[in-house]
């Protein structure tokens, strides 16, 4: 017999130092798993990702705003050996992206959509940036989008694309090798261990996982330093107001 698990969504404020409960979930403990996959938030907004299932999983997307209550606004099947069917974005600022099969959605603080718009191919990634959004597609290419929602350009690499943003240094992309900036007609590389991860960009500091640390880099003069060693597999992020 499956007992349910339950999991908490926290945000902890950068300014306050507030630490806050979102919501709370209990799933179903099934033969393939379930729990929280991800969680984004951006000012007063949250979202996050639950799946559950056999055979067949069941992604869920949720989201808060503030006092208000919890809705799900998005709910997919897939098979479980399958990529997640929702796809959570990389945030920024106001905007809080997120995507399905080819379909780019973005979400403003109060919860109303920013817009909608679709990808020639189906979104691996999605995130959004201070010049607007990047989609890395299933084939390979990296999808720009102005701020407004207009699809800009497709773009071609020599390797996979892992994950890419939209930032005022251009267009970055993180391939197995490091980091290719484009900015118009010039671009330039910047090499990162293997297997590193990339953690964030913001105005020219760079953060990036390897093993247990957290590292940054500056950009401008390649300064590059240990900021915290943490544990296997962490997760974290760099915007704007921090960490």
């Amino acid at each position: 017999e499956y007992q349910p698990r339950c999991h908490e969504i926290r945000a902890w404020e950068v300014g306050s130092r507030a630490d806050r409960r979102v919501a709370s979930h209990c799933l179903p403990d099934t033969s393939t798993g379930s729990g929280v996959a991800g969680v984004a938030t951006t000012q007063d907004r949250s979202l996050w990702l639950t799946y559950a299932g056999g055979n067949f999983r069941e992604w869920s997307l949720w989201t808060r705003g503030g006092k208000g209550r919890t809705r799900k606004i998005a709910f997919e099947v897939a098979p479980v050996e399958d990529p997640a069917a929702i796809v959570l974005g990389r945030p920024w600022e106001a905007s809080l992206p997120y995507a399905i099969g080819r379909t780019i959605v973005v979400l403003a603080p109060n919860g109303s959509r920013r817009f909608s718009v679709a990808a020639p191919a189906r979104v691996l990634r999605v995130s959004a940036h201070s010049r607007g959004y990047a989609a890395v597609l299933e084939t390979g290419t990296v999808l720009t989008i102005s701020l407004d929602g207009r699809p800009l350009r497709e773009h071609t690499f020599a390797q996979p694309v892992e994950e890419a943003v939209l930032a005022a240094a251009g267009l970055i992309a993180k391939t197995r090798d490091g980091l290719e900036i484009r900015d118009g007609a010039a671009t330039r590389t910047v090499a990162l261990p293997r297997g590193a991860r990339f953690l964030g960009y913001s105005a020219g500091l760079l953060a990036y996982g390897t093993g247990r640390e957290l590292r940054l880099r500056t950009l401008r003069t390649g300064q590059d330093w240990l900021y915290r060693r943490l544990a296997p597999r962490f997760h974290a992020a760099l915007a704007r107001k921090g960490i």
